[in-house]
């Protein structure tokens, strides 16, 4: 559960795979964001659907008493100051207060603050390795999104993308066929790639075929997203998959088997994305409108 759980970060905003995606094609990234709120909520829910299935399976019980209300409003005032940081984010930008780029400035210093002087969990001495250490997470994605331009027009002058579409039109001129095979092909480079280095690599060589099939730029992001948020999920990569079996110690195929139920909900997900674009557009156009 866990391990499905935080891979869900890559469809909620503010997720790295959208600000990627957007750098690439121009696209604003507050649309991104709000695209990607209604696909995260039911990925949320197909979450909660299996864990009260399996819960009610083997007779799972919680082991703790029911807070009381003073209990749960110490969590709450404990919980506040982090829970604070996405509100300033996500509403600084739809509020048009800042920028994504800005919000990212302001978003740093608040964390400094609130890590130093209201939770007190960073010293001083640890500023200097965090920022190195953050830079060299930020350069690393900044190296594939600097990359992917020039890879971009390699690929758009070379007629890749035409013959990527003549590819798929000579296999068969249905839409919603064209947009399963791409679907399978996300699924299995999700198994082999990472998330952010798969949208540099194949936005280029895909986007044209998705827009001359009549999606949108957020529709196909979306898609792309909601399918390698199952990669993190599936072997071989399958990052948070991995590391969730190794933090319980547990056998893979185990583990993999657990994890089977939250994937098939996943996939089902995945067609809503796919087939009805006004799970990704509708927040996106009533805020636009």
């Amino acid at each position: 559960l866990m391990a499905t759980a935080s891979s869900i970060a890559i469809v909620i905003p503010p997720s790295i795979a959208f600000v990627v995606y957007a750098s690439i094609t121009g696209v604003s990234i507050a649309d991104m964001f709000t695209a990607g709120i209604v696909p995260g909520i039911l990925m949320g829910v197909a979450l909660v659907i299996v864990v009260m299935i399996e819960a009610r399976k083997n007779n799972i019980q919680s082991s703790q008493k029911r807070a009381s209300g003073k209990e749960r409003w110490e969590a709450f005032k404990d919980a506040f100051w982090g829970l604070l940081m996405p509100v300033i984010i996500l509403g600084g930008i739809f509020g048009g207060i800042f920028t994504a780029t800005e919000a990212a400035a302001v978003s740093v210093i608040y964390a400094l603050l609130i890590s130093l002087f209201v939770y007190r969990d960073m010293s001083w001495k640890e500023i200097l390795p965090s920022m190195a250490e953050a830079g060299v997470s930020a350069a690393a994605i900044m190296i594939l999104v600097g990359v992917s331009k020039s890879s971009s027009y390699v690929i758009t002058t070379s007629g890749l993308p035409a013959a990527v579409l003549d590819l798929f039109a000579n296999l068969t001129d249905n839409k919603y066929i064209i947009l399963l095979l791409v679907n399978l092909l996300f699924l299995v480079i999700g198994m082999l790639m990472e998330a952010n280095a798969a949208v540099v690599m194949m936005t280029p060589l895909l986007r044209p075929l998705m827009l001359s099939l009549g999606l949108s730029d957020i529709h196909f992001c979306m898609m792309m997203c909601v399918n390698l948020y199952i990669g993190l999920m599936t072997p071989p990569v399958g990052v948070c998959l991995l590391l969730g079996n190794q933090i319980a110690g547990a056998r893979l195929e185990r583990t993999l088997k657990d994890a089977l139920p939250m994937l098939g909900l996943g996939l089902i997900v995945l067609l809503l994305v796919t087939y009805v674009p006004a799970v990704t557009e509708w927040i996106p156009s009533v805020l636009g409108s």
